[in-house]
């Protein structure tokens, strides 16, 4: 049972990012979504785009927007557009493989961290 229904003319494609304009905050969705108001939609061009190297870019773009300060006004889609992120690269190309291996090398350890914690107690 659905509480409302949604239009599914406004549903986001998955395997992209949403961002809040009016705090700078970014989730990767893997499946399709409906968004509220102030949220853009960032889709990659390159179908190598996926979840590991989709949450490298959350961690990098957080970055980039880290010196801004929020709440007074919105991130508009230029100011977006225009942030510099710095990426791990092989020949001249983001090198998606290297940011699918950082991720997954941080996962493992967290979960390695919550596994001893739990052990502990």
């Amino acid at each position: 049972m659905s509480l409302y229904n949604e239009d599914e003319a406004y549903l986001n494609e998955g395997n992209t990012i949403s961002f809040g304009q009016d705090t700078a905050t970014m989730f990767y969705q893997e499946k399709p979504y409906f968004t509220g108001d102030k949220i853009k939609i960032v889709k990659s061009k390159d179908n190598r785009f996926n979840k590991l190297n989709g949450l490298f870019f959350i961690s990098t773009m957080t970055k980039s927007f880290s010196s801004f300060s929020w709440g007074g006004s919105s991130f508009s889609v230029k100011i977006i557009g225009e942030q510099l992120m710095k990426l791990p690269i092989k020949n001249q190309k983001p090198n998606y493989k290297s940011m699918e291996t950082l991720i997954s090398a941080i996962q493992k350890l967290v979960i390695k961290d919550v596994v001893k914690y739990v052990q502990s107690k």
